[in-house]
């Protein structure tokens, strides 16, 4: 249960960054031009905890 839920605020994070500005960073120069756009540090961020979680849901399983 608490995989999942770590999965889901990774998710939910990454999508509230497509409502914001971006004003440091690499995207800063697009400006007004990175709404709508999803934070690539934020989507990366997602995309290791899903798989940490799929990583350790695995081994907490038990064998066959």
């Amino acid at each position: 249960e608490s995989l999942n839920i770590l999965v889901s605020a990774a998710e939910a994070g990454r999508d509230s960054t497509r409502d914001l500005v971006a004003r440091i960073g690499r995207a800063s120069r697009l400006g007004e031009r990175s709404l709508g756009v999803l934070d690539a540090g934020a989507t990366s961020c997602a995309l290791i905890l899903q798989s940490l979680a799929l990583g350790v849901e695995a081994r907490l399983r038990p064998s066959a």
